[in-house]
């Protein structure tokens, strides 16, 4: 079977307010991917149609969803360059294997100089592309659970801000900024007081001071 990929980002467009893709962009992706598959083999859509008369109908379609995607996710492409570089090395080839699990994997070949390779700490590589694995919403349940001081409020928490958090938010703030903001919002009552927080950021010089209203 040939094997062909299409490379892309996931769009602030294509997803909703939880910052997974809307599930009907699959089935555009598909055809974005057919598309390539033809262009990669020689083979235009376009001259199929003007000089040759050929048209291409799709019959049937189906799309089994085992995994969400968000918002500018490349796993994949994180995993493979962490583990190039502990080896010393570069991804030579890959192969996705898909199932009825809700998993993917992903077989790496690494090429390296032989003898001159680097031989890493296979648990600290693993540490490395879990953490690569995890998503934003990963990290606030983690901070959550780690900054909250009564466990029984956790799951009441997560669950009411499930989605509340929009991918420009997290793009630009982290799970521990997010819970400050959670928990100061928990604090607000309906007397319509203004409440000002005051933080800095890490890259931040003594002298800057960011504020949220």
């Amino acid at each position: 079977m040939t094997f062909h990929e299409t490379r892309f980002r996931v769009r602030y467009a294509e997803t909703d307010q939880m910052g997974v893709v809307y599930y009907a962009n699959y089935l555009v992706w598909m055809e974005l991917g057919r598309a390539e598959y033809c262009r990669s083999a020689g083979i235009c859509y376009k001259d199929m149609e003007l000089q040759d008369g050929i048209r291409l109908a799709v019959v049937d379609a189906h799309c089994r969803y085992l995994h969400p995607a968000r918002y500018d996710e490349r796993l994949r492409e994180r995993a493979g360059a962490i583990l190039a570089k502990a080896y010393g090395g570069r991804v030579s080839a890959y192969y996705p294997s898909y199932s009825d699990a809700s998993l993917a994997r992903v077989h790496f070949i690494i090429g390296v100089t032989p003898g001159d390779h680097r031989d890493p700490n296979l648990a600290e590589v693993e540490a490395q592309v879990a953490r690569a694995a995890r998503t934003w919403a990963d990290d606030l349940e983690a901070a959550t659970r780690g900054g909250v001081s009564d466990p029984a409020e956790v799951p009441a928490l997560l669950a009411a801000y499930d989605g509340a958090f929009p991918p420009g938010y997290r793009d630009r703030y982290d799970a521990a900024e997010a819970l400050s903001d959670l928990m100061t919002v928990e604090t607000l009552s309906g007397g319509g007081a203004v409440i000002v927080r005051a933080f800095r950021k890490r890259a931040d010089s003594p002298l800057q001071f960011r504020f949220k209203l």
